[in-house]
């Protein structure tokens, strides 16, 4: 069994700048995804025994998640 939680933040900017037979546009773009990503597995116990006596005890944890970072940056100018 597993699950994911995420978040997404986006940002942008852009300007113009028009005269009569000129224009020129930019802009800038940007996205951050923070994904984690866990996987659920049944915890484990193990009892050991010497001659009927228990003597250790072993307990195995369930994974751990993954965690992603995705950084997303772009621009762009037009002129004409």
């Amino acid at each position: 069994m597993g699950w994911a939680v995420g978040k997404t933040d986006g940002w942008q900017a852009n300007a113009s700048y028009v005269t009569g037979a000129h224009s020129m546009k930019a802009g800038y773009q940007g996205n951050r995804l923070d994904q984690l990503d866990q996987t659920l597995t049944d915890a484990t116990t193990c009892c050991t025994a010497h001659q009927g006596v228990p003597n250790a005890v072993t307990y195995r944890l369930p994974d751990f998640g993954h965690r992603t970072i995705t950084n997303l940056q772009s621009a762009f100018a037009q002129d004409s």
